[in-house]
C-alpha cells in the first residue's frame, strides 16, 4: 500500500478493493488514463469535504508515479525516541503534536539526518538508532509550490539513565517538546496529522 496524506485525509494506492473495506467513509476509484491520475490530487486538495480515496490497481508503481508527478519531492527523516521508562519524545509544532523530523542535507544518509534532526529539534543527544519503522508521504504548499515529503522514520533509544528535559527548537516553530507516557499518546494524537498516527501504528505503540 502507498498512502499520500493530505492533512486529515489520504489517497491510498492499493492492490485490492478489500483494502478499503475497513474505511466505510472512503471512496473507491477506478482510474486508468494518465491525465486522470495527474488531476486527482489537485481535485482532492480543492474539495476539502471529499473523503479519503482508495485506488485499487495491479500497477502500483505507475499509478503512484503519475499521482505524484505534479509535486516536487522532498526527502526527510525522523525518529520515534523512547527513554528507559518507555516514554516517547514528542514535539508541539504549528498547533499540532508531532514527532521530530527534518529534511536531508547534501551527502547525508537518512539515519544521519534522523539523528541530527531529533537532536536539533529537541536538544536530546545520546541517541542510538534502530530499524526503519515506515516511510510516510504527505503533501503541503510553500511559496505557491506543491511539495510531497517522503519521510523515513526510525526507532531510536535515549541511552542516558536520567532523561533530560527536552528543549524545543523555537526557530523551527516548535513551542514544546516533551517525554510522553504511552497511555497519554492517543489524546495527543487526536488533533494531529494522519501521517503521524500512521507512524505510531506502524511502531506498534497505538
Amino acid at each position: 500500500m502507498y498512502r499520500i496524506h493530505f492533512e486529515s485525509r489520504n489517497i491510498t494506492v492499493c492492490s485490492s478493493i478489500s483494502d478499503a473495506e475497513d474505511d466505510t467513509c472512503a471512496l473507491v476509484l477506478s482510474v486508468g488514463e494518465k491525465a486522470q491520475l495527474e488531476d486527482i490530487p489537485l481535485m482532492f486538495e480543492k474539495s476539502p469535504l471529499m473523503p479519503s480515496l482508495y485506488i485499487p490497481t495491479s500497477d502500483r508503481e505507475r499509478v503512484c508515479s503519475e499521482l505524484c508527478s505534479k509535486y516536487r519531492v522532498v526527502e526527510a527523516a525522523g525518529g520515534v525516541v523512547r527513554d528507559s521508562s518507555g516514554r516517547i519524545l514528542m514535539i508541539f509544532r504549528g498547533g499540532k503534536w508531532d514527532l521530530p523530523k527534518g529534511k536531508l542535507e547534501p551527502g547525508e544518509s537518512r539515519q544521519e539526518c534522523a539523528l541530527r534532526e531529533v537532536a536539533e529539534e529537541t536538544g536530546i543527544h545520546q541517541l542510538t538508532i534502530g530499524n526503519l519503522i515506515c516511510v510516510t508521504h504527505h503533501t503541503y504548499t510553500r511559496g505557491g509550490e506543491r511539495l510531497l515529503k517522503h519521510t523515513w522514520w526510525y526507532d531510536m533509544k535515549y541511552e542516558g539513565i536520567l532523561s533530560p528535559s527536552p528543549i524545543p527548537q523555537t526557530e523551527e516553530d516548535i513551542s514544546m517538546a516533551e517525554w510522553v507516557a504511552v497511555q497519554d499518546i492517543p489524546a495527543k494524537l487526536s488533533g494531529s496529522y494522519t501521517s503521524i498516527r500512521e507512524v505510531f501504528r506502524q511502531a506498534g505503540i497505538i
